[in-house]
């Protein structure tokens, strides 16, 4: 992870269709607060963008879209 300003560069791999690419995703906190095993939680909204071709993703129902 790496901070830059308000949000979080978060990188990992993502597998889909079989096929695993780095991926960053941008994150922003929206909440933290202590969970009762006297640990912290921590809640974050990603968005980020990614080519499904790479991915070995070929459809014709046109593109793919998630979240709000």
């Amino acid at each position: 992870m790496k901070k830059d300003g308000e949000t979080l560069d978060i990188t990992g791999n993502l597998t889909l269709n079989g096929v695993t690419k780095p991926v960053t995703l941008k994150a922003k906190l929206i909440g933290q607060g202590d969970d009762p095993w006297g640990g912290v939680r921590a809640g974050f909204e990603a968005e980020g963008k990614i080519k499904l071709k790479e991915f070995q993703y070929h459809s014709g129902s046109g593109p793919c879209v998630t979240g709000s």
